[in-house]
């Protein structure tokens, strides 16, 4: 859980999420950012943004996302979206 958005807290303030795209192997944070909402769309909008500054994956492998979250959303390489 995150900061309340807006602050200082408010009565239609809300949670904050943290959304992560983690590299598996060098553990580097290829972006991060916080989302008012837990939708598809700021998951569609974090991988959106880091891959215009980091380049397309090999494989991405999505953790504690329902596996409808992306939808047709398909990334590079040769394997693609594959659940861990």
């Amino acid at each position: 859980m995150g900061p309340f958005v807006p602050f200082p807290k408010i009565d239609r303030s809300v949670r904050a999420k943290l959304f992560l795209i983690v590299d598996d192997h060098s553990r580097l944070i290829v972006d991060g950012r916080f989302y008012a909402h837990e939708n598809a769309r700021a998951c569609q909008d974090l991988l959106r943004h880091a891959i215009c500054h980091r380049g397309l994956p090999g494989v991405l492998y999505p953790e504690n996302v329902p596996r409808n979250i992306f939808g047709n959303y398909v990334v590079g390489g040769d394997r693609g979206i594959t659940s861990a």
